[in-house]
């Protein structure tokens, strides 16, 4: 069983956390799942943080919380499900990548297949497959980029032109995300997505769609933190993995940059 640990401290929601909290207190529980940023609200929680026995910085730095979903006891009457987590482990570069990288791009795909959560392909793809492919993204308008940890690239981004690139639909692109397996479960996808958003305002995107199969709660909950809303779902249209799965077609409403 996976170790959990429980106790009560005051909470504010930071950078922009949706649906927003106020000051909390509550009870909660602690378990290695994806995350979401909160920070404790004053100084005097760093202890109670320590006690646990966490991944939580050491030398007097403000420790970050990290959970998986937010669900309120007052109004579900769920339980929250948290993770502590160390911020320093979180160092990312992000960039715009190159023809150099697509190796790395490629694998990092390639290892989704297997789970059948995030593509529809059902076999690997060569880096010669994607040559072409990988020349047509545009850092002006719908760029590709990579983001690397340890020295090493570990997930990949990027933007596409919605139905096919046709003009009336310009301003509107799809945001696309794979993250390296021995990367996952550390909150990148959640930061990348976030990251993209910020972009999107410079880039003339002013609605962002994230198109994920109806059993990717993961994703699912990423977008719900983000503001993403559900536009639609296409009921059983793919098979993967001998299973009949679903298409959920989520959309983010950006400002113009000059707003």
């Amino acid at each position: 069983m996976v170790p959990s640990y429980c106790f009560t401290m005051a909470l504010n929601a930071s950078d922009g956390i949706r649906p927003p909290s106020l000051r909390l207190r509550k009870s909660i529980v602690f378990r290695p799942s994806r995350w979401v940023e909160f920070t404790p609200a004053d100084s005097s929680n760093s202890s109670a943080v320590k006690s646990l026995g966490e991944s939580v910085s050491e030398n007097g730095e403000q420790p970050i919380i990290k959970f998986a979903r937010i669900n309120y006891d007052d109004i579900q009457h769920q339980q929250f499900i948290w993770t502590l987590f160390d911020s320093k482990q979180m160092d990312l570069n992000i960039r715009l990548a190159t023809e150099a990288d697509l190796p790395a791009i490629v694998d990092i795909y390639n290892q989704s297949i297997p789970g059948g959560w995030s593509t529809a392909d059902t076999t690997p793809i060569s880096v010669t497959d994607r040559i072409e492919w990988f020349r047509k993204f545009s850092s002006t308008k719908r760029p590709i980029w990579v983001a690397e940890m340890d020295d090493q690239v570990v997930a990949t981004v990027y933007l596409s032109s919605f139905y096919a690139g046709r003009p009336a639909y310009d301003a509107t692109a799809e945001v696309s995300l794979y993250i390296a397996s021995a990367y996952q479960r550390r909150g990148l996808g959640r930061r990348l997505k976030q990251w993209v958003i910020e972009q999107c305002p410079r880039l003339g995107i002013t609605t962002l769609l994230s198109l994920y199969f109806d059993h990717n709660d993961a994703t699912r909950r990423i977008n719900e933190s983000l503001g993403f809303e559900q536009m639609g779902h296409l009921r059983e249209i793919a098979v993967v993995q001998g299973q009949s799965r679903g298409l959920v077609i989520g959309a983010l409403r950006i400002l113009a940059a000059n707003s």
